[in-house]
């Protein structure tokens, strides 16, 4: 997608575009931006994001809403309008899901105010939306140590027979 920009309600697209400009910004259809830093991911060739008035999904062309007539009222009216800046998405992209960590309402009168207390799930092939309550300090995507050839010991003729695409690679 490469890179792009926020500001206020808008949103720009920046382009490599070789010498002598380097990159080219160009706006984004529509009146559309991010509620906070942190208030968007890459997911699988989308961006999602959290705007002031929908969740939206960006593919590069033209951003288009992905909670109309699902969640998108219940999530206005449950994220904290004080707080909605403290907003974190991560994507899951071992089961394509779009976690959106942020403050709820009831947050705000919490004991632990200004740390987000609920988490809306998006799972991006089936469209289908779940809520998880619990309270998150940050959004991380956690990968494990690789293994690589040089650790292994003795020839490649030793190694189990398995497919390349076996689970008993993954680590």
């Amino acid at each position: 997608l490469g890179l792009v920009a926020f500001k206020a309600r808008s949103m720009f697209l920046a382009s490599y575009v070789g010498s002598p400009g380097v990159w080219q910004f160009d706006r984004i259809p529509g009146d559309v931006g991010c509620v906070g830093p942190r208030a968007l991911c890459d997911a699988a060739g989308l961006l999602v994001f959290v705007g002031e008035d929908n969740i939206m999904a960006f593919d590069g062309t033209r951003p288009r809403p992905i909670g109309d007539g699902v969640v998108r009222a219940w999530f206005l009216n449950d994220l904290s309008p004080t707080q909605k800046h403290r907003t974190i998405l991560q994507y899951e992209p071992s089961d394509g899901r779009v976690w959106i960590f942020y403050c709820s309402t009831a947050n705000d009168s919490s004991s632990a105010p200004g740390t987000p207390d609920k988490a809306l799930v998006w799972h991006i092939a089936r469209n289908a939306w779940g809520l998880v309550s619990l309270q998150v300090d940050a959004g991380l995507m956690f990968t494990s140590p690789t293994s690589t050839m040089d650790v292994l010991s003795g020839t490649l003729d030793g190694l189990p027979v398995e497919s390349w695409d076996s689970q008993i690679w993954l680590t």
